[in-house]
């Protein structure tokens, strides 16, 4: 399952304006990571499904709270 902009829970994010579709591809990498940027937070959620079998929109859900708590705690 493809974890879309729609499916995130979260109101606070920026966006990039451009009509790129994916804007960050690959592997992720040693780039600062902005948890309000919901492009950077929707590839990371897509990264990670992309390894699990059952990706469901509730796992998906569940790491988009886990990515906003973790990074609260580290700032």
């Amino acid at each position: 399952m493809y974890f879309k902009k729609e499916d995130m829970a979260g109101t606070h994010y920026t966006w990039n304006s451009d009509d790129k579709k994916h804007v960050f591809t690959g592997q992720p990498s040693r780039k600062p990571f902005d948890r309000f940027n919901g492009d950077q937070v929707l590839f990371l959620i897509n990264f990670y499904g992309s390894m699990l079998k059952d990706f469901t929109l509730q796992d998906g859900r569940v790491l988009e709270q886990d990515i906003l708590k973790q990074f609260q705690l580290t700032q």
